[in-house]
């Protein structure tokens, strides 16, 4: 096996297998800004599961750097729809109720669809 410092790369039989290591999860990681209206870790790893199941499913998403300004989380688009989606990983929503409302009224004066992001099961965002 080799082993560079963002990348491994390994042959089994007659494939060859890359994977990222931490330091190059760490480069690809997605910024999402530092100011407050950026979120948390757990925002950033709800976000970035939205990414990878959109993203699977034939979206080209964006996740967007949060600089304080009115933006999405993230935007998605897909060949088969004519529409830009905003994305709003929630967390929150609980102790902040009108931020989703807020970021409802955003996309609809965007005229975009917004995807609301919640970790299934979670009693919090329920």
């Amino acid at each position: 096996m080799r082993n560079a410092t963002s990348i491994e790369v390994d042959l089994k039989g007659d494939d060859i297998v890359t994977r990222l290591t931490e330091d190059g999860e760490t480069i690809v990681q997605s910024e999402t800004g530092a100011v407050e209206s950026a979120g948390g870790t757990s925002h950033d790893a709800v976000l970035m599961d939205a990414e990878t199941a959109l993203t699977e499913r034939g979206f080209s998403v964006e996740i967007l750097e949060q600089d304080g300004s009115e933006q999405p989380d993230a935007t998605a688009t897909h060949p088969n729809h004519d529409v830009v989606f905003n994305i709003e990983a929630e967390t929150t929503t609980p102790d902040r109720p009108a931020k989703v409302l807020q970021n409802l009224k955003r996309a609809h004066e965007a005229d975009r669809i917004p995807l609301f992001i919640v970790r299934p099961g979670d009693p919090e965002t329920q």
